[in-house]
Formats: C-alpha cells, sequence, structure tokens
C-alpha cells in the first residue's frame, strides 16, 4: 500500500528543551522529526 500524498498529514509536535530529557531517546526522536519535516518539505515541493 502505497502512501497518496494528497490524503496524508504530518503532524509534528514541539519538542521543546526543557522537556528533552524526559523524552525516551530524545536525540532520536528529534532527529527522526527533523528528517521527517525535511522529507515532508521536499515532497511538497515535488507535489505542490
Amino acid at each position: 500500500m502505497l502512501i497518496e500524498s494528497t490524503a496524508s498529514q504530518l503532524v509534528l509536535i514541539d519538542l521543546q528543551v526543557k522537556l528533552m530529557p524526559a523524552i525516551f531517546e530524545g536525540p532520536i526522536v528529534l532527529a527522526n522529526a527533523l528528517r521527517l519535516a525535511q522529507a515532508a518539505r521536499l515532497m511538497r515541493r515535488i507535489y505542490c
């Protein structure tokens, strides 16, 4: 099953600096959020 860009959304939460120590594997979570945001930005340029 492929994800269609016209029917997809990406929701990123506010990763606050003060809360990062309490987040399990915080640096990995932050890196993944950045990667997803960059991918969404690239897809927006391609499909919009």
